[in-house]
């Protein structure tokens, strides 16, 4: 009782804000401080243990027995914004789903413990060692970083890995097996309502709800939350407490303290090393105590942080829930008509005006009388939000909370002098066992109609990555994501085209799907026109391959037919329908052929095929021609001339071809062919030719990437259009991916050709581009997008040597990333010719490179 006492005047102190000067005069008076800022009380792990409900788990049903109740808890996936579709749904679910007596949590947490992830995505490339190693442990180790260190100078940017929970919990009753199949019940409606939105859940188990509450109680250096094992001998609550934790209770806050391993950094050793670190967390709770007018699912994602601005957004890790406790219909609608008549008589006082609330008060009631009326049923509901940070940033965290939700209508009060029940209770099923009542007795509960709930229940979170851990991207929220082209298995081509202005980091971010494509073992090629990969390629130990007019490499396109492997009669068809559109390219050029033309090429394609196989050649096909006797024939073989045996590129097509792909990384570079317009677009369809054979040899097993950057003008109209759709379809088939770069959507419409890629691409990848490109959108309906991805589409924006932002439109999925890298990264993708001479210039005195491009990133040298 004198506790309680203390903590009513503490707060009436911090109200009137006489608190210090009372102090003084209670410690003068009575010989005892008031308890304000002072430690009140420091738990142990087992007086921690101690408040916290969970006795046991029945693996059977799938259901926890707790200290006063039984329930369940779903890990769900989370919803990313609102739909009309969803309201309706989530509707029916919190008015229909529940029953009477029910105590219903719905949370969103925002987790540090992201060490998953990325050591996930790590492995691979450190598995490699040299410099895919440094790089795996560079990246990993600056988002690590990011877990309590902003990686924005501009605003909070923090690394959060975003989970959504419900969880459900009844009083304990006799008839526990009556109790047991109605909270089945509710699983199974819960489970299936929210399926229809497209949303997994599952059951968390005994050692699940462990691993999530230690996580919280015992945070610190660790990154993964790593799983506990249960023992049914044993109590749960007695399992989920580490010995070495510890709880301080403050007026204004709690503070965890706790011995546990952790990641010193990931830079050396393995990556599961782990080292004993000592740590204090801040821990502080609120609950809103004013909420906007109306609210909604797009509110509610609203409250993660705000889309645009860089400065409203979270710090420190975060939790918050919605705890609804159910009234029956008929308790509703009693309560309902009686404040409602009540509010009706105050609002006839004649003192009304002196009071203005009541007019409010008794509109209020009115209302919720009609909608209790209609079918709704009361409810009491608390709506909270604890944060954790390092003790000292409690301050810093506490401000980004309020801030951001002032903006969106809420006013947040701290739940001085009673933060530790407001944190049990937010934790899953802890406002079930009793905690309600509590909350209820500390004015720290509210009353509504169910119809209010679904908008203000936090099930929104950010995306979860794909299967494959290929390029790391993170959301402007900061959850990391995986993306790879090759992600949508069964649901489209991996084909990707890349759009950015200068300056956005297209190039890099093409980079860097290359090396991520490399780490996970796939092959990439690359067809550059300026030298923008020779510095990577050179780098990762790829073979750069330079075409010049002077030093012929044999493309002839007959020898590249692959017959190994027992090509089937389809093969050949495509085999030999991309001949035909090299011949025709020869002998027609960007005219778009006739259809005789066409007819009469692909005649004498299949003579020559027919009679020679693979020995035969571009010059077989020009005599062929010839001997046809037509005019037309005639005309097409003398244009031929340049290509055939004897002519000026002839070398370039006869004999059997030299060009070796058995490199996984290999870059030709086309730049110092730039004046012979005529022979680059014929030497590229026939490398593409070459990639694709290549391509059905080494199955849909082996991933291959073909990367073309901003060469589109190599390519021209005419057949190179039809030759790149049908690259496109094959690469498809064959488990390939063509990924191609532009500066503007309407770049790729200047000819067939990189039409055909584009229009050919399921992946479309947009960075910054300029306004005029952002307008023409919208008119041009090149890419399919709306006014609130437009919007998104202007947002867009580079932070120099923090991040350049991209959206990803691919099948059934609409993504904005940020491309986060690191020192040593940003130094293996510089364009600046100083820093890789001067990586060559240490390489050639004999360093290391990988060391060689850690120091480099050490110094500073990138740009």
């Amino acid at each position: 009782m004198a506790g309680s006492a203390w903590d009513r005047i503490d707060s009436l102190l911090e109200k009137s804000g006489a608190g210090a000067a009372l102090d003084a005069m209670a410690a003068l008076f009575f010989e005892q401080a008031l308890p304000s800022d002072g430690l009140r009380h420091k738990g142990t792990s087992a007086q921690i243990a101690g408040f916290l409900p969970y006795r046991g788990y029945s693996g059977a049903s799938k259901i926890f027995t707790n200290l006063n109740s039984i329930g369940w808890v779903l890990e769900l996936s989370p919803l990313t914004g609102g739909t009309e579709q969803m309201d309706s749904v989530l509707s029916g679910l919190f008015e229909e789903g529940f029953p009477d007596d029910l105590q219903v949590q719905v949370s969103t947490y925002a987790s540090p413990y992201i060490g998953d992830l990325l050591e996930r995505w790590a492995y691979p490339r450190v598995k490699q060692g040299g410099v895919m190693e440094k790089m795996g442990r560079a990246r990993a180790e600056n988002m690590r970083r990011m877990i309590w260190s902003s990686g924005s100078k501009t605003g909070p940017f923090f690394a959060r890995d975003y989970r959504v929970f419900i969880s459900v919990s009844m009083e304990k009753k006799r008839n526990s097996e009556q109790t047991i199949k109605t909270l089945k019940e509710v699983r199974e409606r819960v489970s299936m309502g929210l399926k229809t939105l497209g949303v997994a859940s599952r059951n968390m188990d005994a050692s699940d709800l462990m691993s999530l509450v230690n996580g919280w109680l015992s945070m610190g250096r660790e990154t993964r939350n790593r799983p506990m094992l249960y023992n049914p001998a044993e109590f749960l609550c007695d399992q989920m407490v580490r010995a070495d934790t510890c709880l301080e209770v403050y007026r204004s806050h709690l503070v965890s303290e706790c011995t546990n391993f952790g990641v010193a950094n990931y830079l050396d050793g393995p990556l599961s090393a782990r080292e004993p670190f000592t740590t204090r967390q801040d821990i502080r709770t609120f609950t809103a105590s004013r909420f906007p007018k109306s609210g909604s699912q797009n509110l509610m994602a609203s409250l993660l942080g705000d889309f645009v601005g860089d400065q409203l957004r979270l710090s420190g890790s975060w939790w918050s829930t919605l705890k609804i406790s159910y009234r029956s219909a008929e308790a509703s609608k009693l309560e309902a008509q009686m404040r409602s008549q009540r509010a009706a008589r105050q609002y006839k006082s004649p003192f009304k005006s002196m009071f203005p609330h009541m007019i409010e008060k008794a509109d209020e009631w009115t209302a919720v009388n009609g909608q209790v009326q209609d079918g709704a049923r009361l409810v009491k509901f608390s709506y909270s939000i604890m944060i954790q940070a390092p003790e000292g940033r409690g301050e810093e965290a506490e401000r980004a909370l309020r801030s951001l939700y002032r903006t969106r209508g809420f006013d947040l009060e701290r739940n001085d002098c009673c933060h530790l029940p407001v944190m049990l209770s937010s934790l899953p099923m802890g406002f079930g066992d009793n905690f309600h009542k509590d909350l209820h007795q500390l004015k720290l509960m509210r009353t509504a109609t169910t119809r209010s709930m679904p908008g203000l229940a936090p099930l929104q979170g950010q995306p979860r990555s794909s299967g494959l851990p290929a390029t790391l991207l993170m959301t402007r929220l900061g959850q990391p994501i995986f993306y790879s082209p090759f992600q949508n298995e069964g649901n489209g081509n991996h084909n990707m085209a890349v759009v950015g202005a200068s300056g956005s980091g297209k190039s890099v971010f093409m980079q860097c799907i290359v090396v991520d494509g490399l780490a996970q073992g796939h092959h990439a090629m690359v067809i550059d026109d300026g030298r923008s990969f020779e510095r990577l390629c050179k780098i990762m130990g790829g073979e750069h391959v330079v075409f010049k007019a002077d030093e012929a490499v044999s493309l002839n396109p007959f020898s590249m037919i692959a017959m190994e492997g027992d090509p089937s009669d389809d093969d050949l068809m495509a085999a030999l329908n991309m001949i035909n559109q090299v011949v025709t390219l020869m002998a027609v050029g960007d005219d778009r052929p006739s259809r005789e033309e066409t007819g009469l090429i692909d005649s004498v394609v299949s003579q020559v095929f027919a009679e020679l196989g693979t020995e035969g050649s571009v010059t077989d096909v020009q005599k062929a021609l010839e001997a046809e006797g037509s005019a037309l024939g005639v005309r097409m073989a003398r244009a031929m001339n340049p290509f055939c045996r004897g002519g000026t590129f002839g070398s370039f097509f006869h004999g059997p071809a030299t060009l070796s792909l058995e490199n996984p990384f290999t870059v030709f570079e086309m730049s110092d062919l730039e004046a012979k317009a005529e022979l680059r677009p014929i030497i590229v369809l026939c490398l593409l030719f070459q990639i694709s054979e290549r391509m059905r040899i080494g199955g849909r097993e082996q991933r291959k990437m073909v990367v073309i950057d901003e060469s589109w003008q190599m390519l021209g109209n005419g057949p190179a259009g039809k030759f790149i759709e049908g690259f496109a379809r094959r690469a498809r088939k064959e488990g390939g991916a063509l990924i191609t770069g532009t500066q503007g959507v309407n770049d790729y419409y200047v000819n067939d050709a990189s039409k055909a890629a584009f229009e050919n691409s399921d992946w479309k990848v947009l960075l910054r581009i300029t306004e005029e490109e952002v307008d023409s959108l919208k008119t041009s309906r090149r890419l399919a997008v709306d006014e609130s991805n437009l919007h998104v589409v202007k947002s867009l924006k580079m932070s120099p040597g923090e991040y350049s932002e991209l959206i990803i439109f691919g099948p059934g999925i609409r993504m904005l990333g940020r491309l986060v890298l690191d020192p040593y990264s940003a130094t293996v993708f510089s364009s600046s010719p100083a820093v890789f001479a001067a990586i060559e210039r240490e390489v050639s005195k004999g360093r290391p490179l990988a060391d060689v491009i850690e120091a480099m990133a050490r110094g500073g040298a990138a740009t």
